[in-house]
């Protein structure tokens, strides 16, 4: 099993660019036990090996998957399914989602609290679902959108069995990679919860990072706005 800091246990996730901003991030979440380093299990994918160092893991050995060609979605943002559905198989090579009761990825450039996070999940906890968490008016009606996706043991265990039936059998290239995962596990038969206020989101309906309930925020692209939201969200506590 998996070693908890709380109930519901959360195994989270991130793919990441050290040359870009996201370098800098991931290392100061890293030295602060923060962000998904604060959640029950932690891995970090990235395009070739790299080993991190600091907070109270000492050394952490990135997972390694391959880097795909991202195009543009019919939304205007990354055309990155691909590349996200071979971040997805680098998880379930790992194999540490069995053990946990939610599999979460995360942006680099998002804020999380576990302990809220845990607050959130806990009614869905063992059901097959995945969570909505923006509700926008958009013509795909409600979405679960990429800062946060969280995705229950049962629902994963639903796409990993599936032997990447939903490559071939939904029509994701003009996907960005939350919309296909959102397509493939409703196509697998893995239903949703709406939770509007787990995240704070600029991409859906703004950010404050003074709620005292909201989970996540994003997006925050430098260490200082990072970390300054950060203090804002857990001093509203």
């Amino acid at each position: 099993g998996l070693a908890t800091k709380g109930y519901p246990s959360l195994y989270c996730w991130s793919l990441f660019m050290p040359s870009r901003y996201e370098g800098p991030l991931l290392k100061s979440h890293l030295d602060a036990d923060a962000g998904i380093f604060a959640c029950d299990d932690t891995e970090v994918l990235t395009f070739y090996p790299l080993t991190l160092t600091g907070g109270a893991k000492g050394r952490l050995e990135t997972t390694v998957v391959p880097s795909v060609p991202v195009g543009r979605s019919k939304d205007g943002t990354a055309g990155n399914a691909l590349q996200f559905m071979k971040a997805w198989e680098g998880i379930s090579g790992a194999g540490k989602w069995q053990h946990a009761d939610w599999t979460i990825k995360v942006d680099p450039d998002a804020v999380i609290l576990p302990d809220r996070l845990r607050m959130h999940l806990r009614p869905f906890n063992g059901q097959n679902v995945y969570v909505r968490n923006c509700d926008k008016p958009m013509s795909e009606g409600t979405m679960m959108f990429g800062a946060l996706e969280a995705i229950t043991n049962k629902a994963l265990a639903a796409y990993f069995g599936s032997g990447g039936r939903c490559s071939h059998e939904v029509p994701w290239q003009a996907w960005g990679e939350d919309l296909y995962m959102m397509r493939c596990l409703e196509h697998l038969g893995v239903g949703n919860v709406g939770d509007f206020n787990i995240i704070q989101d600029g991409v859906c309906k703004g950010m404050w990072c003074g709620s005292n309930w909201a989970a996540a925020f994003h997006p925050l692209k430098s260490v200082w706005a990072w970390e300054n939201c950060w203090s804002q969200a857990v001093s509203a506590r």
